[in-house]
Order: structure tokens, then sequence, then C-alpha cells
């Protein structure tokens, strides 16, 4: 019997990353006990070049259903809501967003399924293990600078991102799909999330479904994580400024000025002193600080489509 199986997109959006893609695809079909679930994976493809196009071939007489579809506009809410649209033409209960960049554990199948069955929400959020390769510089590895926060299965969050996500299908029917406005500059899966709890949903942690991603070494380092931190603060105030009132918006920007700078001010020294293995996280979030008086004033750093 298959009509108590969830059906899920699992929806994949790649830049010219074929061996990675690959690296994933495997992951999938190698994982445990699929059999609560109805799988299709929707390859979406950035590269004008279609460099997935091979990759994908390669699993086309699998056991799951493989779908590919080049996207040509270099606007990440577009190749995701593409995705999206997959999924729909599908008729899929949820879609699952992954990075071309990661792999799945091998149980994550078993825990997703346990999670749904245990838990009523909207939205499964899993952690992202930041996992290195051996010529990254220490520094980065003890300071722990690009590792994420994790927490214990069923805390609801406030916000998510869609480097581990399941989302279902109706709830996007109510939310609608990602902003383009956020397209280039990043944070779409913010304001998406953003808009998922204006409109009621609950999202809730799930520890167990766990996925790898390796931190390319063009990233691991001070100025990339300078980079997203200020637009994460951009990001954080563009998504909620329309909501904030003038005298808001005032001490957003006396607050965020003297926390911000006090804190960059702080990690100098710490970053000097110690090679980078302290400090790092505290400039980081004092830059994003930063960021959200940016935002009110519609600055944006773009990680898209240049």
């Amino acid at each position: 019997m298959t009509n108590n199986k969830k059906k899920v997109t699992i929806g994949i959006c790649t830049y010219r990353r074929p061996e990675q893609l690959k690296e994933l695809l495997v992951s999938i079909f190698e994982a445990n006990d699929t059999s609560e679930f109805i799988l299709t994976i929707a390859i979406v493809d950035n590269d004008e070049n279609r460099s997935a196009n091979e990759v994908a071939s390669l699993f086309y007489n699998e056991n799951i259903n493989v779908i590919y579809h080049c996207e040509f506009s270099r606007n990440i809410s577009d190749v995701r809501n593409k995705c999206i649209g997959i999924a729909n033409d599908n008729e899929s209960d949820y879609i699952l967003f992954l990075d071309d960049d990661e792999t799945i554990s091998p149980n994550y199948f078993i825990s997703l399924a346990k999670m749904l069955n245990q838990y009523d929400t909207d939205v499964v959020i899993g952690p992202v293990i930041t996992c290195y390769y051996p010529q990254t510089s220490q520094w980065v590895i003890v300071s722990k600078l690009f590792e994420r926060v994790r927490k214990k299965t069923g805390t609801i969050l406030s916000t998510g991102n869609t480097g581990n996500a399941l989302v279902s299908m109706a709830l996007i029917e109510k939310v609608g799909l990602f902003n383009r406005a956020f397209g280039q500059s990043g944070g779409e899966d913010s304001e998406f999330f953003y808009r998922c709890k204006q409109h009621g949903a609950k999202l809730t942690w799930c520890d167990e479904t766990e996925v790898f991603e390796y931190l390319s070494l063009d990233r691991a380092n001070l100025q990339y994580a300078i980079k997203r931190g200020r637009r994460g603060g951009q990001t954080f105030s563009k998504i909620r400024k329309n909501h904030y009132s003038l005298d808001k918006k005032a001490i957003i920007i006396t607050t965020r000025s003297i926390v911000g700078l006090f804190g960059v001010l702080a990690s100098l020294p710490l970053i000097a002193f110690t090679g980078k293995r302290k400090g790092t996280i505290l400039l980081v979030n004092s830059i994003a600080r930063l960021g959200q008086i940016e935002g009110l004033f519609g600055r944006e750093t773009k990680m898209y489509g240049e």
C-alpha cells in the first residue's frame, strides 16, 4: 500500500558543482529505508551551460524519479520557485530543500518519518554540519566561525533557512513563492520563513535529520564571513522595515550603531592577539548589526547573479 506514504519532492538548486551534486545524489539513493515516502528529485540548474545535466542523467534509471530543468534567470528565488513548480506538478505533500554541496546522513529519511509522525508541524528544519578540508586554516576550525547552532528536537523556531528544510506544500499555497526582490542579495529564505511565521506556521527543529557540508576553501576566510554577516543584517531590516515606525527605526539606528561599533572595536585586539582563533564571531555579529542600519536605507550586498 502506498496511499499513506508522503509524497516529497527534493528540490536541489545547483550552479556549477557537478561533482558535489553527484555526491549529494549518491547519499540520497544510498539512504536507509525511504519506505515512508514517495520521492522525486528536482534538479534545477542555474548554469546556462547545463553543467548538472550529465550528472542528473546518471540517475535517470534509478528507483527515484529524477527531473532536470535548466533555469536561465540569474535570480535564486526563480530557481527555488521552479523547484516548487515541479513539486506542485508532482502533487507533492512536501518539498525538501537541500543544497548542492551537501550530503545527507544515512538515516535521514528514517528520522524525518519519525519526526512527521510525532510532531504536527508545517516545516521541519534540520542541522547543517560544517566539515573541513585538510587545507583549511586552523583558525577557521578553532574559531567555529562557520558552524551553526544545534537545538533540541521539537524546538519551535522563529525562522529557518533552505539548507535543510522540509516545507508543507499546503503552507506554500497560503504563503506564496520566494520573493524575487531577494533573489540576488540572498536572504530569500529568511524572508520566506518570516512570511511563514506571519501566517501562523509552525517551524520545528529536528536534530536527527543531519546533513553535512564541506566549507569550500574560497569561503574559508574572514572576508567572506564579514560579507555574509553584513548581508544578513541588511536582509533582517529589509524584511521588517515596512512594519517599523519612525521611532522604531530611530531606536534601531542608535542601538545598532553603539553595539555594533563597540563590538568591532572589542573584537580587533582579540583577533590580533589570538591569530583569529577568538574574536571573529564577535566581529561578524557586530558587522551584522551595522548591516541592519544599512538595510533600513535599502543598501544591499549581492551574493548571487553576478
